[in-house]
């Protein structure tokens, strides 16, 4: 039986993400390879082209070691990050790829969020602090989304005097797109 081609808005789509994030080749490659396993074994139907574009370009991104961060992704292409998790989850439960774990991305948040907000040296004390710290915050933190682990983070370092900015649980809530809940 004669393979089917990828549609060519299916590489198109990755071509733009890819692009869009200054990512090299081999990604896009890594996602066509991906997206013709799965193909073969039905594991994406009832994903949008451009739902398949975003969780095979996360994938990929995984796989090859150079990992993209789920909220980036879904910045550049406006699918849900939820989605994008939902199309890497069913390509697992389907075996097309093994067990895919979230890649923290509260470091990069936090960056994005904040450069603009503290002083240079504070924010690369901050980054400095939790890299330190990285295996710790993720075993405390279980499946928390990187959002409110992001402000949890400025929240403690709020608490304990480490940044002068002064912030409160609804402002940081607000700045990461979270609830104050999810801060505390």
């Amino acid at each position: 039986m004669k393979e089917k081609p990828v549609p060519e808005r299916l590489i198109q789509l990755l071509h733009e993400i890819r692009k869009d994030l200054k990512i090299e080749e081999k990604i896009v490659s890594r996602a066509i390879e991906i997206y013709k396993e799965a193909r073969k074994k039905y594991a994406l139907i009832g994903f949008s082209l451009p739902e398949m574009a975003s969780g095979l370009i996360y994938i990929a991104s995984l796989q090859e070691n150079k990992p993209i961060p789920l909220y980036k992704i879904s910045k550049i292409t406006n699918i849900k990050t939820r989605i994008i998790w939902s199309v890497a989850a069913t390509l697992n439960k389907n075996q097309v790829i093994g067990k895919v774990a979230r890649v923290p991305d509260f470091v990069h948040l936090i960056k994005e969020k904040i450069i603009n907000i503290l002083p240079q040296k504070e924010l690369n004390e901050i980054i400095e602090n939790i890299s330190k710290n990285i295996d710790e915050i993720k075993r405390k933190v279980g499946s928390a989304s990187p959002r409110a682990i992001a402000g949890s983070i400025l929240w403690l370092l709020k608490k304990k005097r480490r940044i002068s900015k002064k912030f409160s649980q609804r402002e940081l809530a607000k700045l990461f797109e979270t609830n104050e809940v999810s801060i505390r």
